[in-house]
């Protein structure tokens, strides 16, 4: 594992200057998190902060790393909004990405984690400008702040979410509609045959109003904490939703048709647990594809449902 050695004052430093010892959040991230994803998140002095980069399990992490501006990591962020991570890069090398006030990059590529002594100091003592030897990096139209941010991965039922159900609704009723008035015209009466497909289409359409309905008052209230990489998630009622571990799910079950742009939100994923118990989460939260792709490595499978009701 790499260690910080004793840390000595850089040289563009004043040799008599004292380090900071205000706080800063100071948050870490592992291989397997998404954008925005952090644990460990808590304000820590200049000391503890070296502290932690030096147990960080570096050496670990390494393993299939994927050089970005999401992964193993550990960032510093300043009240006043500049953040400096220092990351792993590639060749066995590490990168310190600096972020200004205004959400301009800068960046320092390290021979070994011990170069990044000099630049947190800095940072610690003043951290409304990049330390010494940063490069800037062009960033236009890029979405810096997700990787530096810590995101909410809170889900409830989005309004958003139902557009797609009503849409579908709308679609049924509006071709009941269509083919009723063609009937009923004066002079088609020979267009009787016609009233059988309004009435499917009718069918149809009340079949999911019913199963948006159902959806909607398991969903209500309810809320979901998931991210890709933290092992622990919470779903339940908001003011106490219930903890599960990943490692100790079974299998997980998606529940409904695929259609041509992916699962509707009336679709429901079945979480079961090697104990026996299970739960159910409506794709009004998130999409199928979202949900499900948080838990990677647990067996999946598929129920193409017509109406998976909750």
């Amino acid at each position: 594992m790499d260690r910080f050695l004793i840390l000595v004052p850089s040289p563009q430093l004043n040799p008599h200057a004292t380090i900071c010892h205000c706080s800063m959040t100071v948050k870490v991230q592992y291989r397997d998190f998404e954008p925005g994803e952090f644990t460990a998140i808590k304000d820590r002095s200049y000391e503890e902060t070296i502290a932690l980069i030096g147990s960080f399990p570096w050496v670990d992490q390494r393993d299939n790393l994927r050089v970005g501006l999401t992964g193993p990591s550990v960032t510093m962020e300043a009240a006043t909004g500049e953040f400096l991570k220092l990351a792993m890069y590639y060749s066995g090398k590490f990168i310190l990405y600096y972020i200004d006030g205004r959400h301009h990059e800068f960046i320092r590529v390290l021979t070994s984690v011990d170069d990044a002594a000099s630049s947190i100091q800095t940072f610690f003592m003043e951290s409304s400008s990049p330390p010494m030897d940063f490069t800037p990096r062009q960033t236009f139209l890029q979405h810096v702040m997700v990787h530096f941010r810590t995101g909410d991965f809170t889900y409830r039922m989005r309004p958003a979410r139902l557009t797609g159900a009503i849409a579908l609704i709308c679609l049924y009723l509006m071709i009941s509609a269509m083919l009723t008035f063609t009937v009923l015209a004066p002079g088609k009466s020979g267009l009787w045959p016609f009233l059988i497909p309004a009435l499917v289409f009718f069918c149809f359409a009340a079949v999911q109003v019913i199963l948006l309905v159902n959806h909607c008052r398991h969903a209500s209230g309810q809320v979901l904490i998931l991210s890709l990489g933290l092992r622990e998630f919470s779903y339940g009622p908001a003011a106490n939703p219930e903890r599960f571990n990943k490692d100790e799910i079974r299998q997980i079950i998606t529940h409904g048709r695929r259609a041509r742009g992916g699962y509707p939100a009336l679709t429901r994923v079945e979480i079961a647990f090697a104990d026996g118990r299970s739960i159910n989460i409506s794709c009004l939260f998130i999409s199928q594809e979202d949900l499900v792709g948080k838990f990677p490595g647990i067996w999946q499978t598929k129920d193409e449902v017509f109406l998976p009701f909750m």
